[in-house]
């Protein structure tokens, strides 16, 4: 166990009992003065301070959910992981908390790596629109109606948008993400600066891209989850955008540009990531949620910041973390800023990642928590130099305030 985390090892405070100046002791070095001049003291401490030593040793995160988008936040946009993050997340799990990967990746097939590596319970892909446990047993599912199907791909053809769904034949096995794309379509998308094209999608989600037609797609006995839709056009993306939210069809904006700062896609969708949470909750797939915190950087991640609530209905406090480089939106409604940037080593990993950076900021804000909850005991049983105690007190006060999220997580280091 380290000392207390002066500022400034040299730093002098004066002890108001003779007036003379002296260095911050370090927890240590107070108590083996105490054991020379007031050995009963720490004798009647020994189990209260063990108590403290277990917390400062191994924190508990009991109670604590931490739900993240995973590319561009929790690996990178070929699934790399940092592998200090995979040594935190499960050392966070194993002390009580609760990690759920929440992703816009489509097939079971595309994130069961990461459950395994993570050895989670229990996964939410598809935007929100599917559930899956461990074993990629469907558990939850949130389809789009025909109808909508129809006017999506129609809405598409009339304002020349490129567009993208992966689709099983039941008939023959066969499955693909089917697209009308050309290679001219996937040059002027990265032309504006956007390199999720479908194309790159199915790095993602693991399935050959086949060229079809909307009838062809539209003929397949399928779930319908989801309509990824996108062009160098932002003015047509918004256009179809505005006209599906006219005819009630759910629909979020995605995709925004460093350099163009507009969306280039719109994604139609029947789930949402705040709303499979919230079904996750509700149906006891975690435990009882006291605090949680979302981590997101891009539209689709949006839905996140917004209130959850225990299965009481009480409403749980949620802090919204964005990676430094998410799209604008979502860094004006995030409560924390990263420092991470999620196109720096690894993409939301690598030195001072996303995942490294929370659950690091996490375990300093247990320290300096558990450091002042000691110092108040002592205060309290008029153990230190009451003046010397206030004055670490309010050191570690100001510094614990600095860190602190607007919904008290703890997590905080703001760029």
């Amino acid at each position: 166990m380290e000392g207390f985390p002066a500022e400034n090892p040299d730093e002098k405070v004066v002890d108001s009992a003779n007036g003379a100046e002296e260095k911050v002791e370090t927890f240590e070095e107070h108590m083996a003065e105490m054991e020379k001049s007031e050995p009963e003291v720490v004798i009647d401490r020994v189990e209260e301070d063990k108590r403290y030593f277990e917390v400062f040793e191994k924190f508990r995160f009991d109670g604590h959910a931490v739900f993240t988008d995973i590319d561009g936040t929790l690996t990178d946009n070929d699934g790399n992981f940092d592998e200090r993050a995979v040594q935190y997340i499960k050392k966070y799990r194993e002390a009580g908390g609760i990690f759920v990967p929440v992703t816009g990746r489509a097939r079971f097939e595309s994130v069961k790596d990461i459950v395994e590596k993570l050895d989670l319970p229990f996964i939410i892909i598809n935007n929100g629109a599917e559930i899956y446990d461990r074993n990629g047993n469907l558990i939850y599912k949130n389809e789009i109606p025909m109808e909508q199907v129809k006017q999506t791909f129609a809405l598409a053809e009339e304002y020349g948008l490129i567009w993208m769904q992966n689709k099983k034949n039941p008939e023959t096995g066969e499955e693909y993400l089917y697209s009308n794309y050309t290679e001219t379509t996937e040059q002027e998308m990265k032309a504006v600066g956007i390199e999720d094209t479908p194309e790159n999608e199915v790095k993602r989600i693991k399935l050959p891209l086949k060229k079809a037609t909307s009838e062809e797609v539209m003929g397949i006995n399928d779930l319908n989850l989801k309509i990824q839709m996108m062009s160098p056009d932002y003015k047509a993306v918004r256009a179809v955008y505005d006209k599906l939210q006219e005819q009630g069809i759910p629909c979020m904006l995605n995709m925004q540009s460093e350099q163009t700062k507009e969306f280039h896609w719109v994604e139609v969708i029947a789930g949402t990531k705040i709303g499979a949470i919230q079904w996750a909750i509700d149906n006891g797939l975690v435990g009882d949620i006291k605090t949680a915190q979302v981590v997101g950087d891009g539209g689709n991640d949006l839905s996140m910041f917004k209130e959850l609530h225990n299965r009481d209905g009480e409403p749980i406090p949620n802090t919204y973390t964005a990676v430094a480089n998410g799209c604008e939106e979502i860094l004006e409604k995030a409560h924390v800023i990263l420092k991470s940037k999620y196109d720096e080593a690894i993409r939301g990993l690598g030195k001072g990642g996303a995942m490294v950076e929370i659950f690091e900021d996490e375990t300093k804000m247990r320290e300096i928590q558990a450091f002042t909850d000691i110092l108040n005991q002592l205060l309290d049983k008029k153990i230190y130099d009451q003046k010397k105690v206030l004055n670490i007190i309010e050191k570690i006060q100001k510094n614990r305030d600095n860190r602190r999220t607007p919904d008290g997580f703890g997590v905080n280091s703001v760029a």
